[in-house]
């Protein structure tokens, strides 16, 4: 990315459909940047003082909230906007159309780590020129939004997941809406079972045995017996532990994992450069890296010295990897410090699975 080291690049002609119409929750608004990746594809930004944020999900969430809410009921919007969004045939557009028809009728948007707040115009004028004619939109599907006269306010929650690229999520690594964040999760239960026999040995008290322990989940005790249940009929033979929300081992570990990203957080948030951002991660990878070590230490002491080698061995060839995969065949003059950040991110990723993993298979203390 050209000259982010003092956020001063200048605003690039770009595909982005809020281009000039993203804000942040202060008034601030979003500029357009882009950066070419080592395969020579362009990567679209919407950017502001450390800040970075993907265009291709932000456009993606906006595009589907449209296309939802044309298919909403809007018996209660003005009869003249309403009729003329009714006669949108939106599956008959082109690309280009749809991307015209989107900045015709988007005002603003306004873009928080938690929602992302479409502000739209409605008037007849605004939706005139991409009537179909002896179209009707019969759908009437229900939906949240705010109106007043001819313009409508959609609130939509997303989760931001700050400075990651990892192919993990799929390239959906910045802005996820609500359910693509809890499919995500379950992928990533999945992933962790998957790797679950790195850790396996040493873990196990008895060979054949897995002992389970239900740890650190907001959950009520009916819940928490349910899924007691549950693993009782589907894994027959392994050693459950039971463990009431309030008493949870894990917290402490997860309390240590949340002073990691709070301190980076804060330090993120005023970073200037790529190479700061960088060194404000791989810090965070330290302190991810200390919380292995005290799990370790603590909850596996008869085979910590093992562990922690194969811990201190997994990162070494993870972080070779990552970095190897990331590395293009030609660098532009800026690509390398890109480069670093998201080697260093992938790292935090890695850290954060193996993390997870030693505290869903804390040995049971008898």
């Amino acid at each position: 990315m050209k000259n982010n080291s003092n956020n001063k690049t200048e605003s690039h002609r770009s595909p982005n459909l809020l281009s000039g119409k993203l804000f942040n929750s202060q008034g601030e608004r979003f500029i357009n940047q882009v950066k070419t990746n080592k395969n020579h594809t362009k990567i679209h930004y919407y950017a502001q003082k450390g800040l970075f944020i993907p265009a291709a999900p932000v456009d993606e969430v906006v595009s589907n909230t449209i296309s939802e809410f044309l298919n909403a009921d809007l018996s209660h919007l003005p009869p003249d906007s309403a009729s003329a969004l009714k006669s949108v045939n939106w599956a008959a557009l082109s690309g280009v159309q749809k991307r015209d028809f989107i900045q015709a009728i988007v005002d603003k948007a306004i873009f928080s780590n938690k929602q992302l707040i479409i502000y739209l115009d409605i008037s007849p004028n605004s939706v005139r020129p991409f009537i179909t004619d002896v179209y009707v939109n019969q759908s009437s599907l229900p939906m949240e939004f705010i109106t007043n006269e001819h313009s409508v306010t959609i609130t939509v929650p997303v989760v931001f997941r700050r400075y990651t690229n990892t192919k993990f999520s799929e390239a959906k690594t910045s802005l996820l809406t609500i359910t693509e964040n809890n499919n995500l999760i379950v992928k990533a239960f999945a992933t962790a079972w998957k790797y679950k026999e790195l850790y396996e040995q040493g873990i196990g008290s008895n060979k054949g045995h897995m002992p389970l322990k239900i740890t650190c989940f907001e959950l009520t005790t009916n819940v928490i017996r349910t899924i007691i249940l549950i693993m009782k009929t589907f894994y027959f033979g392994f050693l459950v532990a039971f463990i009431t929300p309030t008493v949870c081992v894990a917290s402490i570990y997860h309390e240590m994992i949340q002073q990691c990203d709070k301190a980076a957080e804060t330090e993120l948030e005023n970073a200037l450069s790529t190479v700061q951002m960088t060194q404000i991660i791989n810090d965070q990878k330290n302190c991810y890296k200390n919380v292995v070590y005290k799990i370790i230490d603590t909850e596996y002491a008869k085979n910590k010295q093992k562990m922690m080698l194969d811990f201190d061995n997994f990162i070494t060839n993870s972080s070779m990897v990552t970095y190897s995969m990331q590395y293009p065949d030609v660098c532009t003059p800026n690509c390398g410090t890109d480069i670093g950040l998201n080697a260093t991110n992938a790292d935090l990723e890695i850290i954060k699975v193996y993390i997870q993993q030693l505290l869903y298979a804390l040995p049971v203390k008898q």
